[in-house]
């Protein structure tokens, strides 16, 4: 009888290290398609955040551009201004907006309007057919799509659905 206890607590004992490991083993598809779940699931319906991003300090930028260009695809781009990665995306985008008008770039930042200022004007960011660039607070910026990481690029299509999350350096295609 006592053999049998021992070969029934090691296989438990087995068992449960066996599923311990699994737990806690997410390759890096399963963290991305965890954290693509949490922004559909934070976002309204999986769709562009338009309450959010008019609730920005420039939204006749958007307002604008959400009347006269429904249909074409967005990239929204959040990022921090003296992130070298971030102005690194935001250079490879303006160069290809001239070249492909099928997208639309909003960039979107928490930091203050002086900052923001100052960053349009040394990289050349005019709000035009290509671009937007907007202040919202960082309490909604963290709370809509729960991102510390820049840049992150969100991209919705054509109907605003959510399609793509990009988090970190990647090359603009």
């Amino acid at each position: 009888m006592s053999k049998s206890i021992v070969i029934i607590r090691a296989v438990l004992l087995v068992g449960l290290a066996a599923a311990f490991a699994y737990q806690f083993k997410l390759t890096e598809e399963d963290k991305k398609t965890a954290s693509l779940r949490e922004i559909e699931q934070n976002t309204p319906h999986g769709t562009l955040p338009e309450k959010l991003l008019l609730s920005a300090a420039n939204t006749q930028c958007l307002a604008e551009k959400l009347q006269q260009n429904p249909s074409r695809k967005k990239v929204l781009v959040l990022f921090f201004s003296a992130c070298e990665g971030c102005v690194d995306e935001i250079r490879k985008m303006k160069k290809r907006a001239t070249q492909n008008k099928q997208y639309w770039y909003i960039l979107v930042s928490s930091e203050d309007a002086n900052t923001l200022a100052a960053f349009r004007q040394q990289h050349q960011l005019a709000d035009d057919e290509n671009f937007c660039l907007l202040q919202v607070s960082d309490e909604n910026l963290r709370k809509i799509f729960k991102r510390e990481t820049y840049p992150t690029l969100l991209l919705y299509d054509e109907k605003n659905k959510f399609v793509k999350q990009v988090v970190g350096l990647t090359e603009v295609k």
